[in-house]
């Protein structure tokens, strides 16, 4: 399917737990937010990590937030969307520099059933060319299984919408919260959701490794909950309130923190030795992120600069979402949306939809 020109496309992010919709415009050359929604839907009912379990009542939630995006209905049809980490592989290698796109293609068709878990006849996958010297060539290679994909363009198709990209969530946040590089460093994003936490590394040229961690802000609340004899919700709350500064559970979160905080070290040692790529900083993304106190302690114990991600970094302070005190979880959906302002957001990036 070639779509050509500026057309009317917006960036639609579903979570286990919610789903975000946003379109962007430009107006005089500067990008602002033409319209946006959030809608929460109840955890593991609708979509588990990352599978779609209900597909008649998404279809009907994201019916939902288009109708409820303000400050107007998101009247665009042509979507973008991102696959969580936990179903897409990535695979990153080197050829000869002169071999082009089909030639590349070729190799990739020799060689991907002992690159992934899958064989080829069950995957979807695309491939972009990172690097090239005189001799070689980097490729990024991602993957991600047919049934995932079809049964998401399957539910986006019933709630009347045209998908035209499958973007990496990882990538899509690297998007929205990475303003710059410094010449030769790398930049960790620490995506801490509900169920997972997620370790991206990116260095100029691409997003260089990834892993999930079952540890994150439902095991937070859930460890709250037992230590302080209270129910979830309850636990939840206070967790939100107090996070790591409390005296009553602080050290519950830090205790379960710290095989985040090893994982973390894990990869920086990984990454610097693979790629001699020191980490610059590390930036923080997810609800989770917002905890009191957790900043500082992952910053103290890793010993790097550690921030809480601006997702308004690339558009200004000037927007309908400066004053929402939880904008980070808009940051996947403006990553999306960068992408669709682009001439070309088909190609540009990994695109994971095959037609």
């Amino acid at each position: 399917m070639a779509l050509l020109g500026f057309k009317k496309r917006f960036g639609l992010d579903i979570s286990d737990a919610s789903i975000e919709a946003l379109e962007f415009e430009k107006v005089f050359g500067k990008i602002k937010i033409k319209s946006y929604g959030r809608v929460e839907i109840e955890p593991k009912k609708i979509v588990e990590d990352g599978l779609i379990k209900e597909k008649n009542l998404l279809i009907e939630a994201i019916k939902k937030v288009l109708e409820k995006s303000k400050p107007e209905k998101i009247r665009a049809k042509e979507v973008l969307i991102s696959l969580p980490e936990s179903r897409v592989f990535i695979h990153i290698f080197e050829l000869p520099s002169h071999l082009k796109e089909k030639e590349i293609e070729e190799v990739i068709s020799y060689e991907i059933e002992s690159i992934f878990p899958y064989p080829s006849r069950e995957l979807f996958l695309d491939f972009k060319i990172i690097n090239k010297t005189d001799k070689s060539q980097e490729i990024f290679l991602a993957a991600s299984l047919k049934r995932v994909i079809n049964d998401f363009k399957e539910v986006l198709e019933g709630a009347g919408l045209i998908p035209v990209v499958f973007d990496m969530e990882s990538k899509s946040l690297g998007r929205a919260l990475i303003d710059k590089f410094e010449k030769n460093k790398g930049i960790i994003i620490l995506d801490i959701g509900a169920r997972t936490s997620i370790i991206s590394v990116f260095d100029k040229a691409s997003l260089r490794f990834t892993t999930n961690l079952k540890i994150a802000g439902n095991l937070f609340s859930q460890k709250i909950s037992e230590g302080l004899n209270l129910s979830f919700s309850e636990a939840e709350k206070i967790k939100i309130k107090k996070g790591f500064l409390s005296e009553r559970f602080g050290e519950i979160l830090k205790k379960e923190s710290e095989s985040v905080c090893q994982e973390l070290k894990r990869v920086i040692k990984y990454i610097e030795r693979k790629y001699a790529l020191p980490i610059e900083k590390i930036i923080l993304a997810g609800g989770s992120s917002l905890l009191p106190g957790l900043r500082e302690y992952f910053q103290e114990k890793i010993g790097l600069r550690v921030e809480i991600g601006d997702p308004l970094t690339k558009i200004g302070k000037n927007t309908i979402l400066h004053k929402k005190e939880k904008r980070i979880l808009f940051a996947n959906v403006i990553g999306l949306g960068l992408r669709a302002l682009e001439k070309n957001p088909l190609k540009s990036d990994i695109n994971l939809l095959k037609s």
